[in-house]
């Protein structure tokens, strides 16, 4: 059994994150600059006037994700996409309540799925 957990570990090992490389840490910064503009942008009142606009803020995590799945690839891309989720977690819980809270979860959906198919054919390419 132990022969079996370390080859299951070892084909894992091209699905880790790069969390040693430096590079991967910036792009994970990026995102958290756009996450406090979101969230500053949700609570303000002037935004509330632009309800359509909503899910703008949201949208601008796309970047970081598709940068990273690019870069990185499909381990890159996932680990940013989970990262967003995590900051977007306040819009999510504070946020606009019905349907724009409906709109934000549909946003979050499609970055993760954004994340997994880019990722995966940036590494279906570059073996």
């Amino acid at each position: 059994m132990g022969k079996w957990v370390k080859n299951t570990f070892q084909s894992m090992r091209k699905y880790y994150p790069p969390f040693k490389n430096t590079h991967f840490w910036t792009v994970q910064f990026l995102a958290v600059p756009i996450a406090i503009i979101s969230w500053i942008l949700m609570r303000t009142e002037y935004f509330s006037h632009f309800q359509g606009l909503f899910f703008i803020p949201i949208t601008l995590q796309v970047l970081p994700v598709i940068y990273a799945a690019l870069t990185f690839g499909f381990a890159g891309s996932v680990s940013t996409a989970a990262w967003v989720v995590f900051l977007s977690l306040p819009n999510l819980i504070f946020g606009p309540p019905g349907l724009e809270r409906v709109g934000v979860i549909l946003q979050l959906i499609i970055l993760v799925t954004l994340a997994i198919f880019i990722g995966q054919r940036v590494d279906r390419e570059t073996v």
